[in-house]
């Protein structure tokens, strides 16, 4: 989809405060309401908006260890690649401790962000259930120390 200077600035302004009413956005970009509803009706229905998230401090909600889990998934003759790490993410959308899931071109196959509350509920949710999904053959946890950088996609274009 080709996004306009005005389809640009209405994502903007929704990724700078989700809450924002559309009033408020209408004054931001400088468009009506009926006509920045409109946009964001068409945004949402073309994929580009897919929804709309509180952040929330994990540390409050008892998820307050980051880790990160790479994995090697065995893919033998007859499968390739794409279809065994499908099944992994297939067997990780049920374990709500992996908040992310992303397969990798390099040594590793694939990647998980794995929120916990502590090393032994990490430990629990990487060798218990991780480390016994078919397919996996190898995992490898890094704990991450602190976070620098963590922000919403930058929005370019026109």
């Amino acid at each position: 989809m080709d996004l306009d200077k005005l389809d640009v600035a209405i994502l903007r302004a929704l990724t700078a405060d989700g809450r924002a009413t559309l009033q408020d956005v209408s004054q931001k970009v400088g468009l009506q309401r009926p006509s920045v509803h409109a946009r964001v009706k068409r945004l949402e229905k073309e994929g580009v908006i897919e929804g709309y998230h509180a952040r929330v401090s994990p540390d409050a909600v008892g998820a307050g260890l980051l880790a990160i889990v790479f994995l090697r998934v065995s893919h033998g003759k007859g499968q390739d690649c794409m279809q065994a790490c499908g099944k992994v993410a297939e067997a990780l959308r049920k374990i709500p401790e992996v908040v992310e899931f992303h397969t990798l071109a390099g040594e590793e196959d694939a990647i998980a962000k794995v929120r916990a509350k502590d090393v032994r509920d990490l430990e629990r949710v990487v060798m218990r259930q991780i480390s016994g999904i078919a397919g996996v053959e190898r995992v490898r946890t890094n704990v991450v120390l602190s976070t620098h950088v963590e922000r919403p996609i930058a929005i370019r274009g026109a």
